[in-house]
């Protein structure tokens, strides 16, 4: 089981639980949480998770919008 979780300025929030899969789908199916970046910086590259298949995988393509302020990161729970 996996926890995927958004630290905001030193808040941390659980989004969502799930497997890898899972978690994968959420991400793809809310956009939303990743995509107001390019607001920030219009170069930022975003996640490709069409090619996620290890828990690696996931945390290399998230480590892509690691804002230190604000980030997206998956733990084993």
């Amino acid at each position: 089981m996996l926890k995927l979780i958004e630290k905001d300025h030193g808040e941390e929030k659980i989004l969502f639980k799930g497997s890898l899969k899972e978690v994968v789908e959420y991400l793809q199916n809310n956009k939303n949480l990743v995509n107001w970046i390019r607001d920030e910086d219009p170069t930022t590259e975003l996640p490709d998770l069409n090619e996620v298949e290890t828990l690696r995988d996931l945390k290399h393509e998230l480590s892509k919008i690691d804002l230190s302020w604000w980030t997206l990161t998956v733990e084993e729970k």
